[in-house]
């Protein structure tokens, strides 16, 4: 099987064994630029960069610009805009707290 090879732009033939790793690797690949290209699309919402070449608002950037369908790309802004919520929960699951100690009420 020929593939383009991702991080040097030619053709490789990969053996039996090697579909599943390359695989492996383009997914993660492509969820890195992903998370990327999400961060980029905040920062576009977030300073209103997406009025300056004409657009209304970052959604209609995409769609005119990128050629994205405009549901695709309502749903990148509000998955981008929601990242710092997941940043915090990310953080959080990487660096634990102790649970607090709430006093258990009195019966009396």
């Amino acid at each position: 099987m020929d593939v383009l090879d991702v991080l040097n732009g030619r053709q490789v033939a990969l053996t039996n064994h090697e579909p599943l790793p390359a695989l492996d690797e383009l997914d993660a690949d492509i969820n890195r630029r992903q998370a990327l290209r999400l961060q980029v699309i905040a920062r576009i919402e977030d300073t209103g960069h997406a009025q300056e070449p004409g657009a209304r608002d970052t959604v209609e950037l995409l769609a005119l610009r990128h050629r994205h369908d405009r549901a695709e790309a309502s749903r990148d802004v509000r998955l981008a805009r929601a990242l710092p919520r997941y940043a915090k929960v990310d953080n959080a699951r990487q660096h634990p707290q102790p649970p607090t100690k709430h006093p258990t009420p009195t019966t009396g």
